[in-house]
């Protein structure tokens, strides 16, 4: 279903930043953290329904590693090199073989 797609479009934005060694960044009106919110990831931090955005950012970077930012136009005047992923882009990114052989290089994978 689509939640499931955006889960691999999610993973496959993961490997994409990994192996162009960039940073994930999404903006609060995005595919991304449309999926995060209806999988429940705020209810598991937040149970009391006390949510606080900050808070939630910083969650969001500690566990997840993804940086949240108000907008495309704060992401470009922020970052040296910003690159925009569709899910659909995202879903059907695949980790070139020499990237592969690079991290098992890395890794001892």
């Amino acid at each position: 279903g689509n939640t499931g797609n955006r889960v691999s479009s999610l993973l496959h934005a993961y490997a994409f930043a990994r192996d162009n060694q960039m940073e994930i960044g999404i903006t609060k009106h995005s595919w991304a953290m449309d999926l995060l919110q209806s999988i429940g990831i705020e209810d598991e931090f937040f149970p009391s329904r006390e949510y606080d955005h900050e808070m939630w950012k910083d969650i969001l970077h500690s566990e997840f590693g993804l940086q949240i930012m108000k907008n495309h136009t704060y992401m470009v005047q922020t970052y040296e090199e910003v690159h925009h992923m569709s899910a659909h882009d995202a879903y059907y990114y695949q980790t070139s073989p020499e990237d592969l052989k690079r991290l098992k290089k890395e890794t001892g994978w």
